[in-house]
């Protein structure tokens, strides 16, 4: 009795025997991951595939991520010669995903089946590329991206109420007036500086980081320069200390949240991009490497390795000096109507500052684990 040994359609030949994927003799290299979920949707086709059942048919009992399966689709996409916003074959339903081609089995007898030159080497299948960096890399974390990006830009907008309070009567309804427009403003300068960083990363490029940071600093700096209209340039706080002019206030405030998101937000966000396009390029051993310790792995080119519990250990540096001079502020300053407004935006400030920092701390963790995983996925 005959056996389905591959399936044909448009051109293109799938050789199950010898793992291979064809376009009219034309070797299309597949790593083994990917192969499988294309004989998952071919053996399906026609019919809506979730994702869950696409995740036990293809990773069986492997712990698999949406990253893991988007990379591995993604190489699916480009081997058939499609992509994500137009696609040919692999069509994104309600509910999952539908292989639209109408695909001929091919049957015959297994041992009788001879080998061909055409068939995919070991050696070819490791160092065949998965996709193009580009393609198979989206944005990492579009929640932390939110999230962190909300919060950073809240800090900006809670420290231009802050440094005002204390003559609340007199500043305190344009400020709020102003409020909403810096956080959008500092809403979208952080979210573009992260993906220009993830633009010249995914591209090969090494000035990602310094991009974003880059992104940052101008956008702060434009913002105090339009604040500067508005935050008189003499103290309004008032405390036993000598105290600040708003302007110079409101500097020291934005030199706080950004060295927080330098490193924090900017320095774990880069290694993420920049690594994942390592596995995408088949080089997962030396992030791997890196990231259970091994001393002679290097970063990737143009970026550093900030090890989780070294930024979490900065983090308690961060919150014991806040603590420590929120408490020295707080115990010099002169009674005034606004002044329980003022404490309350302090605290206010802080818990946003080192929420800030918690949040990209566990997405970071998470981000980590998930890169272990997809070198897994890579070489299984």
């Amino acid at each position: 009795m005959s056996e389905i040994i591959g399936y044909e359609f448009d051109g293109f030949s799938i050789d199950i025997v010898r793992h291979t994927l064809s376009l009219n003799g034309e070797l299309r290299p597949l790593r083994p991951t990917p192969f499988h979920l294309l004989i998952v949707f071919v053996e399906n086709r026609g019919q809506v595939l979730s994702k869950e059942r696409l995740f036990r048919e293809v990773w069986a009992n492997t712990v698999v991520t949406d990253s893991n399966f988007d990379v591995a689709l993604t190489a699916v996409r480009k081997a058939l010669g499609e992509s994500a916003r137009e696609p040919r074959y692999i069509i994104k339903d309600r509910g999952g995903y539908r292989f639209v081609a109408d695909a001929r089995e091919v049957r015959g007898s297994l041992t009788e089946l001879p080998l061909s030159d055409t068939a995919l080497s070991q050696p070819q299948l490791e160092t065949a590329a998965v996709a193009d960096p580009r393609d198979a890399l989206a944005l990492p974390g579009r929640w932390h991206i939110a999230v962190s990006c909300t919060l950073f830009s809240l800090l900006f907008s809670i420290a231009l109420l802050l440094e005002v309070a204390y003559q609340w009567n007199r500043f305190g309804y344009t400020a709020l007036k102003l409020a909403l427009p810096v956080f959008v403003w500092m809403m979208c300068a952080s979210i573009a500086g992260l993906k220009v960083d993830q633009r010249l990363s995914a591209q090969g490029k090494s000035g990602g980081l310094l991009a974003s940071v880059i992104c940052f600093l101008v956008a702060a700096a434009i913002l105090l320069g339009a604040l500067s209209f508005f935050l008189p340039a003499i103290p309004i706080t008032e405390s036993t200390l000598q105290a600040y002019p708003a302007q110079a206030a409101y500097l020291k405030d934005m030199a706080y949240f950004l060295i927080l998101a330098f490193f924090f937000l900017l320095l774990p966000f880069h290694f993420i991009v920049t690594a994942q396009r390592q596995i995408a390029l088949g080089q997962g051993q030396q992030i791997l490497g890196l990231l259970t310790g091994n001393k002679t792995s290097l970063a990737p080119k143009g970026t550093l390795y900030p090890g989780i519990w070294v930024l979490a250990l900065l983090l308690v540096g961060f919150a014991a000096i806040a603590l420590a001079l929120t408490a020295h502020l707080l115990d010099h300053l002169s009674y005034s109507t606004y002044m329980n407004l003022f404490t309350q935006l302090v605290y206010a400030r802080g818990l946003v500052y080192f929420a800030l920092g918690i949040e990209c701390l566990i997405w970071y963790y998470g981000a980590l684990e998930d890169l272990k995983r997809q070198i897994l996925a890579f070489s299984s």
